[in-house]
């Protein structure tokens, strides 16, 4: 197994492990890993791909996070241009290896909830940049995995329904895609009933079919576009 790695030494709070400081040459590696990766998921038959870099315990999260992201070189944690900095590339690169057309996801904090950690107006800030840069659509979470006195990211019934969407919402008014929301979530009117003026498009993507070409199923692009209910109406006996 290879030694964990991050923008600094952290120490994993799950199990305990510290991460070394990646140098920048790792860095270029790894960027186009990441474009390797999205060149074989679409050669495979994958409709598009999701970029984890939320919660501040993966790879693109820890940069984005000023609390483990303690660089101080052009990808410092200090300055939205440096925190993103790691992101943006990736993102790019993967447009380019795998094409424009390619669709890319990405889950990210809305809010980190955490002492220093990334607020709502930073990650408003970051968002359109992120669009700018390729992303098709996020999908909005919230809390950081090292912080386990303030930060929450899977809540008990003590919370209400929907308690990230009004962070989700607040994302939506900055960007021109759509947004999803994660967190106690039970049913489709959630965020109608947690905030009224939210705008859930999260529902209205989910709805759409989101099987891949290999799916049994065998739905045309035509019919991967209608709600997925009607597609499972329509073919009943058929298990993906």
């Amino acid at each position: 197994m290879t030694d964990p790695v991050g923008p600094s030494v952290n120490v994993n709070a799950g199990t305990g492990w510290p991460s070394r400081v990646l140098e920048r040459e790792e860095i270029e590696r790894i960027v186009a890993q990441y474009g390797d990766a999205a060149v074989r998921a679409r050669e495979a038959g994958y409709d598009g791909m999701e970029l984890h870099a939320a919660h501040g315990y993966m790879l693109l999260g820890s940069f984005l996070c000023p609390v483990r992201n303690r660089r101080e070189d052009e990808y410092t944690g200090a300055t939205v241009e440096g925190r993103t900095r790691l992101l943006l590339r990736v993102i790019r690169h993967i447009k380019e290896r795998a094409g424009a057309d390619f669709p890319i996801t990405l889950r990210i904090s809305g809010n980190e909830d955490a002492f220093d950690g990334r607020e709502l107006n930073d990650t408003q800030l970051i968002a359109p940049l992120l669009e700018q840069a390729g992303i098709d659509a996020f999908q909005v979470s919230g809390g950081v995995s090292h912080d386990k006195i303030v930060a929450q990211i899977v809540c008990g019934s003590q919370y209400r329904d929907g308690y990230n969407v009004a962070v989700a919402a607040a994302v939506r008014k900055v960007v021109n895609v759509p947004v999803m929301v994660v967190g106690r979530i039970h049913h489709r009117h959630s965020p109608r009933r947690s905030s009224p003026t939210a705008t859930p498009t999260w529902w209205r993507w989910r709805d759409r079919c989101s099987r891949t070409r290999s799916c049994p199923r065998k739905c045309s692009a035509d019919a991967r576009t209608r709600s997925a209910a009607a597609c499972r109406a329509r073919t009943a006996s058929t298990r993906c």
